[in-house]
């Protein structure tokens, strides 16, 4: 399914993103905590975008799941997929609970 293709780079997206501004964050803390606030807070805006996202690739599978049978190279693959982007979810989120102690 391409769909799922596209949502899947659109996670990945979201996730470079989330890192990128939380790096950001990190290198203005002491300059400008301001700024880095700031960067802190479209760092978690990119990490809801990606709950967002992961939300509705899991319906349009199950929907598609409960009138065809999905094959099994294509969970394969999401399966992958789908565990690569919680790892980096899950480092992201830590890094995201560093900046705010």
């Amino acid at each position: 399914m391409k769909i799922i293709k596209k949502l899947s780079e659109q996670i990945d997206e979201e996730l470079k993103d989330a890192k990128k501004y939380l790096q950001c964050a990190n290198y203005y803390k002491e300059d400008y905590p301001e700024l880095a606030d700031t960067y802190y807070d479209l760092s978690v805006a990119e990490m809801g975008h990606v709950s967002m996202l992961h939300d509705i690739v899991a319906k349009i599978i199950n929907d598609y799941a409960e009138t065809n049978p999905i094959p099994e190279g294509m969970q394969a693959v999401y399966n992958y997929l789908h565990e690569q982007h919680i790892k980096a979810a899950r480092k992201i989120k830590m890094k995201q609970d560093e900046y705010k102690e």
